[in-house]
């Protein structure tokens, strides 16, 4: 295992909820609230590391792990991946990939927006 690199991502979604109790009204019940205006409607959500999408099912996203041959374990984010031995040649094409999955992002977002592409 030492020296394997692995994607890697872990995250939590919490809604805020409050208790509703109508006056008069026997029904009562906790009712998730909604706020919008960001986009998720009110789920809060965390993770590891960043993403720079809402969106756990991005794995393309999620941060390093490298298994260290000591036994210790290294990570970073997506965006700074674990680079030692890599060429200059290969950081710059790490570099290219980010600015064109930040394109593609952004193309998504205008299609669910405005129903077509820009």
């Amino acid at each position: 295992v030492g020296g394997k690199i692995r994607r890697i991502n872990f995250s939590r979604v919490q809604w805020a909820w409050e208790w509703k109790q109508e006056q008069g009204e026997e029904e009562h019940g906790w009712v998730k609230i909604k706020r919008g205006g960001h986009g998720n409607e009110g789920e809060d959500n965390w993770s590891w590391t960043p993403q720079g999408v809402i969106n756990m099912h991005c794995p393309e996203r999620w941060g390093f792990l490298r298994f260290g041959s000591d036994g210790d374990c290294h990570t970073t984010s997506a965006q700074e991946p674990l680079v030692d031995g890599w060429t200059e040649y290969e950081k710059e094409v790490w570099r290219a990939r980010e600015a064109l999955m930040c394109w593609h992002y952004l193309i998504q977002d205008w299609n669910a927006a405005h129903s077509t592409l820009p």
